[in-house]
């Protein structure tokens, strides 16, 4: 009912062999993210290429230092046919310049949290902003995790079908469309003391 199409972390940070059997054993089906066992440093996840440790990486640019460094990170992703995942912080502001850089470096998937608190409703108004400068450019590059295909398809058309799609729909998606810009609103209800889904903000 609920096909798991990606795994970020799935093990101990210093587990490099148990993250190289869990990608032999499902990396050709699910997307394998590892994200503090590289902590986007770019000769750890040169040891995750050469040991099949992941299929994936999770990029956060004030990890590691500098954008330079984060974008070598990238390059060595591209090279070996990893996906990438631009990601926030556990501790974050309003500032939405990952936005700009997750588009930008083309890697077709952002993490930065529920639509439920400004300085993560931020990051999301910008790309649809991104979306209404680029107007009939705009393209979802990459939608499925475990698919290298890429598809058009518009940010908002993504956020609007996500939940029905499932991981085979994926491939299949060739959308393009205009419709009127709109904001994402926080719920005025919802209040969050905590997340438990960012992980170590190491």
């Amino acid at each position: 009912s609920y096909p798991i199409v990606s795994i970020e972390d799935g093990l101990d940070e210093n587990d490099w062999t148990g993250f190289a059997r869990q990608t032999a054993a499902r990396g050709d089906r699910i997307q394998i993210v590892g994200d503090d066992i590289f902590v986007t440093n770019p000769d750890f996840i040169k040891r995750g290429i050469l040991e099949k440790t992941a299929n994936a990486a999770l990029i956060k640019l004030n990890q590691i230092g500098t954008v330079s460094e984060t974008v070598h990170a990238i390059e060595l992703c591209r090279e070996a046919g990893w996906n990438y995942v631009i990601s926030h912080r556990s501790g974050e502001t309003e500032d939405a310049f990952i936005a700009d850089f997750a588009v930008a470096m083309g890697g077709g998937q952002i993490k930065t949290g529920s639509a439920s608190r400004s300085e993560r409703i931020a990051k999301y108004n910008r790309l649809l902003e991104i979306e209404a400068e680029l107007g009939d450019t705009a393209e979802f590059l990459s939608p499925s995790p475990t698919s290298l295909l890429h598809s058009g398809i518009s940010f908002r058309e993504f956020i609007g079908s996500y939940p029905s799609r499932t991981d085979r729909d994926w491939a299949d998606l060739s959308i393009r469309g205009k419709t009127p810009r709109r904001s994402i609103q926080a719920p005025t209800n919802t209040r969050v003391s905590g997340d438990s889904h960012d992980g170590p903000s190491h």
